[in-house]
């Protein structure tokens, strides 16, 4: 059995600290910085040596993700980041949390573009103005938010 010490808890609040980048630098710039995806991946390939992760299923699972993440950059519905931080998402999350880490995602999607909206429709009654542009969904925020959820579940349901 591995050791459910600091080679799972270390790696892990890593994955929430460079979650936590690409949220804030996807709301002030509405980019994921790809030092942060390739971030995620590195600890990831640190959490599975040390013995924590399916790896099969992790690649199984991203690669299912980034095909999904490239379609709906394909159709204008999302950024390349947010494809790619989806799918490094899906290493650390597997087959067995997929589902869940899509629906957390989409939950936390639709907390977040109603906050932008609202923030959006406040700043333009506020300055008057009749016909604002369309506001921007920092998607990479819900895509934070569902993907911490779902790593914590797995790493705690799959015994780290």
């Amino acid at each position: 059995m591995p050791d459910t010490g600091a080679t799972a808890i270390v790696p892990l609040a890593a994955l929430f600290g460079l979650l936590a980048w690409c949220a804030i630098d996807d709301i002030r710039t509405r980019t994921i910085p790809h030092a942060a995806i390739a971030a995620i991946i590195l600890v990831y390939i640190v959490f599975a040596l040390a013995g924590h992760a399916d790896w099969l299923s992790g690649l199984i699972s991203a690669g299912i993700l980034l095909l999904l993440g490239f379609l709906l950059f394909y159709f204008n519905i999302m950024g390349g980041g947010d494809s790619k931080l989806i799918a490094a998402m899906g290493l650390w999350v597997g087959l067995s949390h997929m589902v869940a880490f899509l629906l957390y995602t989409a939950i936390a999607g639709g907390f977040v573009t109603l906050a932008v909206l609202l923030i959006h429709h406040l700043t333009a009654r506020n300055s008057g103005n009749i016909t604002p542009a369309a506001p921007t969904v920092p998607y990479g925020v819900a895509i934070a938010l569902g993907g911490s959820i779902a790593a914590w579940q797995a790493a705690l349901t799959e015994a780290i």
